[in-house]
């Protein structure tokens, strides 16, 4: 499965983050009282930070203006971060050029940066990126990650000059090697997809696990492709998923619609379609047009099928409507899926009617019938089922109140549940011991009966 490789365009806002650790609070209190700027500049950092202090952005604001107004350039960057970012200060555009200027004329390489930041933005001055050139530049020479990144960026995409992938791979490799994840993650794309260079599947893979390993998450995307496809590497689904995984943690939605491919196509993962329509509705939600498109798909699959008469089907349908996954939730079309799908014996969907009579939803609620449907389920091996069925036996509910029978099935669940474990640790401290040994009779008899049968949620 090919998808399209991106340059991703790294445009920074920075700030200067450090603290005096070796210097007392009060200490460094007094230096700024007596109007030493780089103490004023470090008293802001902690008030900003909330480091040793309680965070105040106002107070912080507070001493970045006195450093600033010192001309000390660190703190002229900072206020200029305040101010874009309207931390105790109003958001102002105009106050934060004017002291990224200052800062950027001092040779401040996060001020250049930010400056360089504006003016592609255009925030604050016309959009301009011969300017931006410029600034970023300036700040790159001095080997400034953040702006070889950018700088790299903005020669791969001819932005203020021609397209020059072989400047642009220059500057992210002097990046790279500087571990900046981002500008790794672009050289990687730029030996995947052959910009300037010869097409270099094993370096694209090189760059591309050096950003990975730093939690990268297109990076992370990216190589998952490679084991996909097996450029660079061998094919392997298993090395695959566990990177596009990593990735949806993360929350890359091209990461969560390619884990709903996965699942549907059984590669690295069992094959399961209500795992991908799950996974298709996740991207779908961040308007993410393709997985929009297979969640239709799927949808529509389940739907011929369930009328077909298909269990597989019937059951996945239930789940569609229950979830409310790309139609109109509805506990009543999940109902009548659900009892479609257990009537012709289908385990899970056993059990997902019985939930569903033991809440009322879908229909009237009714914990016999709720019994019932656990039991043919619990009996099956289903672990859910086993341990809802011990405590509907605890309780009485349903079924006449059995501590045996509720023991049994608890126990039965609990080599799968942990929940189901501490429920059957406060169920022994009420009974006598030949209650426990008539359970743990019933226990091995069940298992040397049905120990195939092994069903999970």
């Amino acid at each position: 499965m090919r998808f399209w490789f991106s340059i991703i365009s790294c445009l920074f806002l920075t700030s200067y983050a450090f603290g005096a650790e070796s210097e007392s609070l009060s200490e460094l209190k007094a230096r700024a009282d007596n109007g030493e700027a780089e103490a004023q500049f470090m008293l802001g950092i902690k008030y900003e930070k909330g480091e040793g202090v309680r965070q105040d952005y106002a107070e912080a604001v507070k001493w970045y203006q006195k450093a600033a107004e010192q001309d000390f350039a660190g703190a002229q960057n900072n206020l200029g971060w305040m101010y874009a970012k309207g931390l105790g200060v109003e958001q102002d555009s105009d106050e934060t050029l004017k002291w990224y200027r200052k800062a950027a004329d001092q040779g401040d390489v996060r001020a250049q940066t930010n400056l360089g930041w504006m003016y592609v933005k255009g925030i604050g001055v016309g959009e301009d990126y011969n300017e931006a050139y410029k600034w970023y530049r300036k700040a790159a020479l001095t080997g400034f990650q953040d702006a070889q990144t950018t700088l790299g960026m903005m020669y791969a995409k001819g932005l203020g000059g021609e397209r020059d992938y072989e400047k642009s791979r220059m500057w992210y490799r002097k990046a790279a090697e500087q571990g900046s994840a981002q500008a790794q993650t672009n050289l990687g794309v730029i030996y995947n997809l052959g910009k300037g260079v010869p097409q270099d599947y094993a370096q694209a893979v090189k760059w591309y696990q050096k950003a990975a390993d730093q939690g990268f998450a297109q990076a992370q995307f990216n190589l998952g492709l490679m084991y996909i496809d097996g450029d660079g590497v061998e094919l392997n689904y298993f090395e695959a998923i566990k990177w596009i995984r990593k990735a949806t943690e993360q929350g890359d939605v091209e990461a969560v619609f390619l884990m709903g491919w996965m699942h549907e196509m059984g590669h690295g993962v069992p094959q399961d379609y209500a795992q991908a329509v799950k996974w298709y509705h996740k991207a779908a939600e961040e308007e993410h047009v393709p997985a929009r498109n297979h969640l239709d798909r799927v949808i529509n699959f389940f739907r011929d099928s369930a009328n077909e008469k298909d269990k597989f089907g019937q059951y996945n349908l239930g789940l569609v409507y229950q979830n409310g996954i790309g139609v109109d939730q509805s506990d009543t079309e999940a109902f009548q899926w659900y009892q479609k799908a257990a009537d012709q014996g289908y385990t899970p969907a056993q059990y997902r009617l019985g939930t569903m009579y033991a809440k009322g939803l879908g229909t009237r609620q009714n914990n016999k019938k709720a019994a019932k449907w656990f039991r043919n389920a619990a009996d099956k091996g289903f672990t859910e089922a086993q341990y809802d069925l011990g405590l509907m036996y605890e309780k009485g509910q349903g079924v006449a109140q059995d501590s045996i029978w509720a023991y049994t099935w608890l126990s039965l669940a609990a080599a799968e549940l942990v929940s189901s474990q501490n429920d059957l640790d406060r169920l022994k401290l009420s009974m006598n011991e030949k209650q426990i040994s008539e359970a743990e009779t019933r226990i091995t008899d069940w298992r040397l009966t049905n120990s195939h049968k092994m069903h999970k949620k």
